[in-house]
Formats: C-alpha cells, structure tokens, sequence
C-alpha cells in the first residue's frame, strides 16, 4: 500500500466532524446542551428547540476530551461542568451563565475526580459524584454536596461498595426530601442494590435489591414522587423495573431479546423513556405505562442513550447516527412518528457519500458462543486484490461496539484496510452472562474471541490473511498486548493505545473507581495474585513476533503511564529495537487518550503509518 500524498489531509478532513457527546436536555425541556468539537476543541453548546443555532457557551473552558457530563439549574439559568488538567480527570467545577457567558469556578479539589450531578429542587445544594476523602481515608466515589454558590462539601453516602451513579438520572425525589442511589454493603465488588436517604444523608435504607449479587440501579423519580424506575441484571437481560417507595412493590416493563435501561418519565408522568440495546442496535422506547403500548424510535441511538422528553411530553429529542451517518440532533414526535433535524453538523470537504455503511456479521468461537461484529469493506473489496484488515477491540471491557458514526475508522476504510469490529465476551448489548463471562477470566476467553475474529477475517474473500493486525484504546489496548504475545503467531502489526500491562503494578497508581473495578474483575491482587500475573502481558512480551506500535498519555487516570513505560522496557532488556521491532510514542498533554482534533491527528495519523508500513507485504506471522 502506498501512502497518498494528501492522507494526513483526508484524515483532518475525517476528524474534523464534529461529535456530540454528553448531550442533556434542560430542567424545562426547551433546550439541549451538548459537548461538540466545531472549532477544533471541545467546548459546551446549547441550542434552543425553536432555534436552529446552536450557542456556543465556553471559549477553552471544557476539558479536552470530556470524561463527563454535566448539569442544569433547576430554572435553566446556568450549568455547572467540569475541567481537568491535561487530561487526568480530576476536574474542578465551574458553572457558566446563560444570559452572560460568565463563568465561575465553584470548586478547588484537585487531586479529586468530582462529577456534577443534579441541584436540588429548591437550587440550594449540588449533588456530586465523587472520589474526595479525609487524609488516610481509603477513597471511593461517594455522593457528596455543596451549596450551590459553592463552598465546603459534605458526604451523603458511604458504603462498603461505592456508589454507581452512571445510569442516574434524577437523584432527588420531586419534593427534594429524598435521594436515590445505587451501592451495597456486600463484599461482593459486583452487587448494586436500590437505596433511599433523606437529602442530607441520614436515614439511609435499602429501597430494593432484585437477588443478591445482582446490579440494581435508579434511574428517575417520578414526578408525583411515589415510584422510581430501576434497571435490573438479574434476569440475563437487563430489565426495567418501577419500585413503589412506600410499599416496595415492583413492577416489571415487558422483557425482550435486548437489554432496557430507562431513562426518565415524561412531566405528565405517564411515559417513560427507556434505551434498548439489543447487540450493535439501539434505540429509543416509550412506554405508555397506563395502556401498556410501546413506541420504538425509527433510528439507531448509541449505547449512551443520549435522549430526554420534550416539554410538549409528545416527542423525544436525541442524537441519531448510524456507522456512515455522523451525528446529529433530532426531535422525535412520539405520536406521528415523524423525525425533524434541530441541527445536523457540517461536513466540511466531505458527503454523505463519503462515508461506508458497516455490515453485521457473526462468528463462532471455541465455546459455541457467537460473538457478533461490525464489519467495514472498502469500497471494490474482491479475491483478486486481496486487502490488509484489522481486528478493533473496544474499551470497557464492559462496553459495546454499536452502530455508530466513527471518524476513524471511516478514514482508515477509505485508505483501503478492512475492519472488523469484535463484540467480545464481557460486552454490554447481550444479556448479563454474556457480560459476565470475563469475570475471573480477563485475557483468557475474551482473548480467544479475538483469536478466532482473526480466523474469520482469513475466510473472508477480499482479506490477506497474512496481513492482519489488531488495534484497541484502555481494555482494547490491554487486550491488543495480551494478543500479541499470547497469540504472537496470528498478527502481522499490532497497535495498543493507553492499554494495561502490568496489573499488579499499576493497581495502586489507578483511580479508586478503577481499583474497585479491578477487584470486580479479577479478585482481590493479594489473594488472587497468580491471575492477576498470569494476565499481565509484560510477562510474555519475550513472546512477541510482530512489530507493536505503543501510544500513551503521561496523564492517564486510569491506565497509568508506567503501563507503557514497563512493556516498553521490557522488550528493550530483551533486545528489540526502538524502531525496528516497535515504536513508541507518550503524549505529555494528553490523559486516557483524546478526541481533540490536533490530539488525535498525532495519534490516529502514526497509527495509520505504522499499518500502512507494517501491513504493506506479507508478513512473517502465520495466517490464522
């Protein structure tokens, strides 16, 4: 493959797409903001229904590649949102002012992750997630307060496990009496149970808990305040369930092949808004709870499920996208089924015609499992040119590739690699168990998927299979290391960005959040110490064959940068050479990898290279 000359052009020109990302419809419902990137950066929009143009509220302000959302004071006169420094997502708040554009710092906690959550119905606090303790204390992201001009904060809740408030839309019951949240007072790192307080912490009780070990976590109150709607991964399929505050009673949402999560109740309180996820699909349902009918959105939402209720209670405003649709902001009118455009982003140089539609495709692994895949084909893919692909291994673990708008990898399709797009063991979109099946198993099944979606790629027609590589981000990068010296004999290149290697190592460098996870994963790192060594590919980096392409941020929270730095030397004791049998790049600026435009033009660019160089001829590797 021979580089075009105006590839690192056609690459800006793909980045320069804007993204949506952590849109939040406000307290009123009249408008929407969102975090978009038109200028280069990140910076906080907001946009008007009635309005076609969006506002631009900060000028610098966001974080480069936001790690959070944000929220909306309860008369939608300013939002409160979080910075951090260089990307290592300990974030100070400030808020900005709608009608000025003013904006004030209201925290100072650095060293602390802190994630602005909801102010209570009478304005006079903000609800925090976040990770601050007292000196010595062990830390855990917890539910904290502070009064809403800022000023000393104060714990709310405190558990053996912490507090998982990802799916949490409002904490704060109608009246503002109460809160809702998800933790447990089980050892068990897995097990999330439903639990109630009064506003200022006391009283704390558990509200429900569907079987023990099982995730139960809030979504919303009701607006009459008498219910609060939950998701549950006790049936396999994650369900939907309405818990009655005073009785304890729970209702169940019909079950189906998808997992539901909801999302929060219309102002009349007679609908409520869920997500389906049901493998790389998702959309958007309605329930109307008093019929029982079901209204499903006629276009594909991610896993985010960014969504939420317009005031007229009759439609849905979200951000629709498919793998050659690029994001855009939609309103949904529930009752006629008709989907308008509030703001579609420019496309620069680029069409619609631009873009490749990905294809679902599945395979079987050594199992009997079948694990499902998007997968990319340039356009002219036959036998008798016979192309490079790659294997892209998503993070998480517990996440999902979806039917998405993804700027790379439409630039790499158009530069001529084929992709595929695993949906491993440990993904989110199909069922609990499914999900589950890494537990106590990270890098072994999940690792053999991946083998056997390069085994699958050499069947494919218009594939060489002596040219396959494997690229992944955080567990994606983790798992393109354990690839590549487990499996050393399948991959031509490899290219692992802000991945673990050591996990032993790093457990104490971690965010606390990401320790517990870890635990949740793979067990106590004392007790269960030999499987946490077993999984760490920098004790087998002497088994690598092909050349690997290492990226990493100095500022990385949750991948620590000695992840790299260890692997890195580690093939240097054992003689390979920089720039021969692998290259590496650190970032000073960057945390767990970025998604501003001049960050990732020098990450995804050499990326690029590295395949172009590595994949150009026949490696020495073995086809799969």
């Amino acid at each position: 493959m021979s580089v075009p000359a105006s590839a690192r052009d056609d690459l800006r020109a793909y980045l320069s797409i804007p993204l949506i990302l952590w849109s939040r419809i406000s307290r009123r419902r009249e408008r929407i903001a969102f975090c978009t990137n038109p200028t280069g950066r990140f910076e906080l929009y907001c946009l008007e229904f009635s309005n076609p143009r969006p506002e631009q509220l900060t000028h610098g302000e966001l974080s480069r590649s936001p790690a959070s959302g944000y929220t909306w004071a309860r008369d939608d006169s300013k939002i409160v949102f979080g910075r951090d420094q260089e990307g290592d997502e300990r974030e100070d708040l400030f808020q900005v002012d709608l009608a000025s554009h003013a904006i004030e710092p209201l925290t100072r906690a650095r060293g602390a992750q802190q994630y602005a959550w909801e102010f209570s119905p009478d304005g006079r606090w903000l609800l925090l997630a976040s990770d601050r303790g007292a000196e010595g204390e062990v830390r855990q992201m917890d539910f904290w307060r502070i009064p809403s001009a800022g000023g000393r904060a104060e714990r709310l809740t405190h558990h053996a496990q912490e507090v998982s408030p990802w799916y949490l839309r409002n904490a704060y019951s109608p009246d503002g009496s109460k809160i809702t949240y998800a933790a447990s007072d089980s050892p068990n790192p897995k097990e999330l149970c439903v639990y109630i307080a009064d506003s200022d912490g006391s009283k704390r009780e558990m509200l429900h808990s569907t079987k023990p070990g099982s995730q139960d976590q809030p979504a919303a109150w009701s607006p009459d305040g008498k219910s609060v709607a939950f998701s549950s991964d006790a049936f396999d399929r994650i369900r939907t369930g309405l818990v009655h505050v005073r009785t304890r009673e729970v209702g169940w949402l019909p079950e189906g092949p998808y997992d539901e999560i909801p999302m929060e109740f219309s102002l009349d309180g007679r609908q409520l808004l869920t997500l389906r996820s049901a493998g790389v699909r998702g959309s958007a349902a309605v329930h109307h709870l008093e019929s029982g009918a079901v209204t499903v959105s006629p276009f594909n939402m991610t896993y985010r499920g960014e969504a939420g209720f317009a005031a007229d209670d009759r439609s849905v405003v979200a951000v629709r996208t498919a793998s050659d649709r690029p994001y855009e902001i939609v309103r949904w009118n529930v009752e006629t089924g008709r989907c308008e455009s509030l703001w579609t982003p420019s496309l620069g140089p680029l069409s619609s015609r631009s873009f490749v539609p990905a294809s679902v495709v599945r395979y079987p692994t050594f199992d009997g499992q079948t694990i499902e895949a998007l997968l990319f084909e340039p356009p002219g893919s036959d036998r008798t040119a016979p192309r490079p692909a790659i294997v892209c291994i998503h993070g998480g673990p517990h996440w999902q590739w979806s039917d998405e708008f993804d700027s790379t990898l439409q630039f790499l399709v158009s530069q001529g690699f084929v992709l595929l797009l695993p949906n491993i063991r440990g993904s989110t979109g199909y069922g609990a168990q499914f999900r589950d099946l890494i537990l106590f198993d990270l890098g072994g099944g999940d690792l053999k998927d991946v083998g056997a979606a390069a085994r699958y790629l050499a069947t494919l027609p218009g594939v060489d299979p002596r040219r396959i590589g494997i690229t992944g981000v955080s567990y994606g990068g983790f798992m393109t290391y354990i690839a590549m010296t487990k499996l050393p004999e399948v991959w031509a290149a490899g290219c692992a960005e802000a991945g673990i290697t050591d996990w032993l190592k790093s457990y104490e460098a971690q965010l606390p959040t990401l320790q517990h996870f870890c635990r949740m994963l793979m067990g106590d790192p004392v007790e269960n110490a030999a499987l946490w060594a077993d999984r760490s590919p920098v004790n087998f980096a002497h088994q690598m064959r092909a050349p690997l392409l290492i990226i990493h941020g100095l500022n990385d929270p949750r991948c620590p940068i000695l992840h790299a730095r260890v692997f890195r030397d580690a093939l240097l004791k054992q003689g390979r050479r920089e720039g021969v049998d692998f290259e590496y790049l650190e970032f000073s600026d960057e945390g767990h990898s970025s998604r501003d435009i001049e960050q990732s033009i020098r990450t995804v660019f050499p990326m690029y290279e590295f395949f172009r160089r590595r994949l150009s001829a026949p490696s020495a590797a073995n086809p799969p």
